[in-house]
């Protein structure tokens, strides 16, 4: 092609392109680049979450898609202490999401209710109520799971360690307490245990609660890199950074617990002795708790 084609060619494209970018730019004003920025949001999380096999991310992609486009009300800080302050941002965050301790205060029925529908189900009813309160106590671990996500975000409040991480403890104690006991003497109500002050099984077993929800908050991501268990039975692998991951958290939680469950699991006639033996373990757990985070 001669060199006048050429010239008229590259100025047409020019021209074109200079047209495009003009309609381009006169509809962005009304493009609604909401929900594209989210639905991409939605594709990138989804596509880690299947590549990576991180349970977590799914997590991280509700928060995001619940506080994402919300304006909210800005307040002062309480002129408080730092520990109290960042119990009270925990506080403040679980309020902004009405919706979720008014499913808690729900939920707080289910083991009585799944009682009087199948009775022969009582087992159940009281392991499922267990497992719930440690659902309980862990909706109030968002300040630890961001801390655990960002540690230079958390050293910005200048708290100590030590004063943090037992600030961090306050809201999961208030709910696995008030959850726990509501969920107990509904069981007592309905049959499932004897006479006895079962509700205050709720707030001994609270603080063991509050440091496995802790816990699970800071557990991380799966240890893909870790060696496989092989069974010698069949010859199947089980990859133990799964097994690692889904048990992180529930170990402390039983152990802790043992108190508790094993009056669950047999009914003693004096309920006392027990209570005040899970009042101790679980001021021995929070200390420990409390002393390695200091260590670390």
């Amino acid at each position: 092609m001669p060199l006048p084609g050429l010239l008229l060619a590259a100025g047409l494209a020019v021209a074109v392109a200079a047209v495009l970018a003009l309609l381009v730019w006169r509809r962005l004003a009304g493009f609604p680049a909401g929900p594209v920025v989210e639905a991409a949001g939605r594709v990138g999380v989804a596509t880690e979450t299947a590549v990576g096999l991180e349970p977590s991310f799914l997590t991280r992609a509700v928060e995001q898609a619940y506080w994402r486009g919300r304006r909210l009300r800005s307040r002062r800080w309480p002129s408080w202490p730092g520990p109290l302050v960042l119990a009270w941002l925990d506080w403040r965050t679980l309020a902004r999401r009405p919706l979720r301790p008014l499913a808690l205060a729900v939920a707080s029925a289910l083991p009585a209710v799944l009682v009087t529908v199948w009775p022969a189900q009582a087992p159940v009813a009281v392991a499922a109520s267990f497992l719930l309160a440690l659902a309980a106590a862990s909706a109030g671990t968002g300040g630890v799971r961001h801390d655990a996500d960002s540690p230079a975000l958390a050293r910005l409040f200048g708290v100590r360690q030590p004063a943090a991480d037992a600030s961090r403890l306050a809201l999961p104690s208030v709910l696995a307490a008030a959850w726990y006991a509501v969920a107990l003497a509904l069981l007592a109500r309905a049959g499932v245990l004897p006479g006895g002050p079962w509700a205050l099984f709720g707030p001994a077993a609270a603080p063991v609660l509050a440091v496995a929800a802790a816990r699970l908050a800071r557990r991380g991501h799966v240890d893909h890199a870790s060696t496989p268990v092989v069974m010698p039975m069949t010859g199947s692998h089980i990859p133990t950074g799964w097994f690692i991951w889904c048990l992180t958290g529930l170990d402390v939680a039983v152990l802790g617990c043992l108190p508790l469950l094993w009056a669950l699991a047999a009914p003693p006639a004096d309920p006392y002795p027990p209570l005040l033996v899970q009042v101790i373990v679980s001021g021995a757990v929070v200390a420990v708790h409390l002393l390695r985070r200091r260590t670390r």
